[in-house]
């Protein structure tokens, strides 16, 4: 009886493990996709830091809502935010926010703007050769629910990243 028992159960936990593994004649192309659209805030943003060029090293914000409530945006209506920046002797930053409705992306893009034009008046003067890279910030938005906002060397890689990840 035991030896049965023990067939038994090594054919169930064998079932179960087979079952789990998925097959790879399902539809590749689909998972690849829904892989990289389902990418949260701080997992798009960590790639984007590591792949893009900066000048200097990007440091994860440890409350980036306050940047954003700084703009009158309602943080509430955010549901993640990873933002970077640097140490202020470049403009260089990347913020990729998640918002749960239309009201706070038009907020969060607002701000962003507003955002672009503190620094472009603050470098203007402290650091003129920054002001090219603040003007060619990439700023990308993806269904009315995803912005990704990025001061770096070249932005069009930033945005070609954005469009692979959440377009």
């Amino acid at each position: 009886m035991k030896k049965i028992i023990t067939v038994l159960m090594i054919f169930s936990l064998a079932f179960t493990l087979f079952s789990c593994t998925g097959s790879e004649t399902g539809a590749p192309s689909e998972t690849a996709e829904t892989s990289t659209q389902q990418l949260s805030a701080s997992e798009a943003a960590s790639l984007m830091v590591s792949k893009l060029s900066f000048e200097g090293d990007l440091e994860l914000s440890e409350n980036p809502f306050i940047t954003l409530e700084k703009y009158d945006v309602d943080t509430a209506g955010v549901s993640e935010i990873a933002w970077y920046v640097g140490s202020g002797a470049a403009a260089d930053e990347l913020a990729v926010i998640k918002c749960a409705d239309d009201s706070t992306y038009t907020a969060v893009k607002d701000a962003i703007a507003a955002r672009i034009d503190y620094l472009r008046d603050g470098y203007s003067d402290y650091g003129p050769a920054q002001v090219p890279k603040i003007d060619n910030a990439c700023v990308a938005g993806y269904n009315n629910r995803v912005l990704v906002y990025c001061i770096c060397e070249n932005s069009s890689d930033a945005e070609s990243m954005a469009d692979e990840f959440f377009g």
